[in-house]
């Protein structure tokens, strides 16, 4: 029984050592021993529930093939939902970009029609002065 616990944790560890959720910010190489890493699992709540998953298997009997498999499709969906959130993450940085662009269109578009407008002003203002001097003239 302890040889296939051990054998369940090293099959968990290795599913969920690429997963999003273990994913460091750091650029070094960490060396972590097994248990570390499963610690780290566990200090996660989602690991955590994968490990209570697995004790739960473990303990009714099931056959480590079953587990594995379960692991593997679990790892197999993070892939999966991970990929889609990259998609949707570039989709919406590219409407991003074009709403900026736009943007900056109109920005540009408003700065002409508001020099237009002063231009207009400033000639109009000249014309008034010149009918007032007719006027008084």
């Amino acid at each position: 029984m302890n040889k296939s616990i051990i054998v369940a944790l090293i099959i968990a560890n290795i599913a969920f050592s690429n997963a999003a959720f273990l994913k460091s910010s750091k650029k070094e190489v960490p060396q972590f021993t097994v248990f570390n890493q499963l610690e780290q699992i566990e200090s996660n709540e989602f690991g955590k529930k994968i490990l209570d998953t697995i004790a739960l298997q473990m303990k009714n009997k099931s056959p480590l093939s079953d587990i594995a498999r379960m692991l593997a499709e679990i790892r197999q969906d993070l892939i999966l939902q991970e990929h889609e959130a990259d998609n949707l993450h570039s989709q919406q940085e590219h409407e991003c970009e074009e709403e900026i662009t736009e943007y900056a269109r109109r920005i540009d578009e408003a700065q002409v029609a508001r020099d237009d407008a002063e231009t207009e002003i400033l000639l109009l203002h000249a014309e008034i002065s010149n009918l007032e001097n007719d006027i008084r003239g």
